[in-house]
């Protein structure tokens, strides 16, 4: 018995010394693992740091060059994602969809009691679609779109601009409000902020309130929308104006420095004064800018 007994206590420390020489093994090749890919992690992080965004000359960021430490990225993206893998025709007809259907984006401004040099600013708020019974219903918003990854970017970077009407100024009927910016200023202040390529794809205007328009026409002014928003197709007139067969006597009563010498020496009938006022309101849009709905007629 002695002899097995001591045997089996051998074979029982070589059992021993050859399990903890194997999980020193495993562990010491668990730590190289571990060392390379946390080295990896800190090289990617190094060059994500030092690398250069290349921003282009209409604004928006250069995609022409991949770095390195997203390559592996980019590249499962392109073959596993089921949405780039599709054409690029069924690709752009739904990034069209979700993002450049029809949709109205209301933009107010306020003035700062303490004005700030800052000038940042972010995409907020809610999106709302209008039911057939009048309500409002919620959706989700599809402007940030572009940031989900490189390839997306590239395709719809200017496309959350495009084929929108965007609605400056309150949509009280005269535009007077506590440290409101009216719809006019509000525009330019936004249209500062966007990128050229972002500028040249807004469509659509609508300037909400009356005192931009009342305004305009009476500090004499001959810029336009169009100077501002170099792809403008259309100025929307708002219902406070187009609707109300009183608001074109309320534009030319705020606007009375700016009648022209021959209204006030002449008879002028309700369709003069409406012609002129239709007149201003295209040279404020611009040339070649539609100008959806006119002054009314009038009582």
């Amino acid at each position: 018995m002695a002899p097995l007994k001591k045997e089996l206590q051998t074979s029982l420390v070589k059992a021993t010394t050859s399990s903890v020489k194997s999980e020193k093994n495993t562990l010491g090749r668990i730590t190289k693992h571990a060392t390379a890919a946390t080295s990896s992690r800190h090289s990617a992080r190094l060059e994500q740091k030092n690398w250069k965004i290349k921003r282009l000359e209409n604004g928006l960021l250069g995609m022409e060059t991949t770095p390195r430490y997203l390559e592996d990225v980019v590249k499962r993206n392109t073959a596993e994602s089921p949405l780039l893998k599709l054409p690029s025709e069924i690709r752009n007809q739904i990034f069209e969809f979700a993002m450049a259907g029809e949709c109205r984006v209301e933009i107010s401004g306020t003035k700062l009691l303490k004005p700030t040099k800052d000038k940042k600013y972010r995409i907020r708020g809610r999106t709302f679609k209008m039911l057939e019974n009048g309500e409002k219903c919620a959706v989700s918003s599809a402007f940030h779109l572009p940031q989900v990854c490189r390839q997306i970017y590239a395709e719809t970077a200017p496309l959350g601009f495009a084929h929108k009407e965007f609605v400056f100024g309150s949509s009280s009927d005269t535009g007077f409000r506590l440290f409101a910016l009216n719809g006019l200023d509000t525009l330019k202040h936004w249209a500062e902020t966007l990128a050229p390529a972002h500028r040249n794809s807004v469509t659509d205007v609508k300037i909400q309130d009356v005192i931009s328009y009342a305004n305009y026409i009476n500090t004499n002014r001959t810029d336009s929308i169009k100077d501002i928003l170099p792809g403008l197709q259309r100025l929307h007139l708002p219902d406070a104006i187009s609707k109300n067969p009183y608001a074109p006597r309320m534009v030319i009563k705020l606007a009375e420095s700016a009648i022209p010498p021959d209204a006030r020496s002449l008879p002028w009938v309700q369709s003069d004064w409406m012609n002129w006022l239709n007149g201003r309101f295209a040279q404020l849009a611009g040339e070649g800018v539609q100008q959806i709905a006119t002054c009314p007629t009038g009582p």
